[in-house]
């Protein structure tokens, strides 16, 4: 993923973010589940960053939005514990995630944490829809 990709991405999910009235930390990494670009607005908790990053981790690993991935935990659960600690607790099962998609390639993901579970969910999608084709 290339940085300025990841940068656009960034720049939607904190309008998101500001029109939310929360303060957020996104995460942007690629399909290796590295780091591409972080961002933490002022105010945001300072947990924020961790968990953007674990759940932009999840999202890329399996593909899926962090919405699904918190759904397989409740039906697997030993499923997502084992990947939680196969990652070192890199692996964020919680909405918030969401895969960055460009011509039918998964680029990697995008993670958003500072709200309610529905409002990471929809800062990081906004992210990922800004990028994604």
């Amino acid at each position: 993923m290339e940085l300025a990709t990841a940068n656009k991405a960034i720049e939607s999910a904190l309008a998101k973010a500001k029109d939310l009235g929360r303060s957020f930390t996104i995460a942007v990494m690629d399909d290796s589940g590295r780091i591409v670009a972080l961002q933490r607005m002022d105010g945001a908790h300072f947990v924020t960053p961790d968990l953007a990053m674990g759940k932009a981790f999840a999202s890329a690993a399996l593909g899926r939005p962090g919405v699904q991935i918190a759904e397989i935990g409740k039906t697997s659960p030993a499923f997502i514990t084992s990947i939680v600690g196969a990652t070192d607790g890199k692996f964020v099962a919680a909405p918030g995630g969401t895969p960055i998609v460009v011509s039918g390639k998964r680029l990697g993901a995008i993670g958003a944490s500072g709200g309610t579970p529905d409002q990471d969910q929809e800062v990081a999608d906004a992210g990922a829809a800004a990028v994604s084709s």
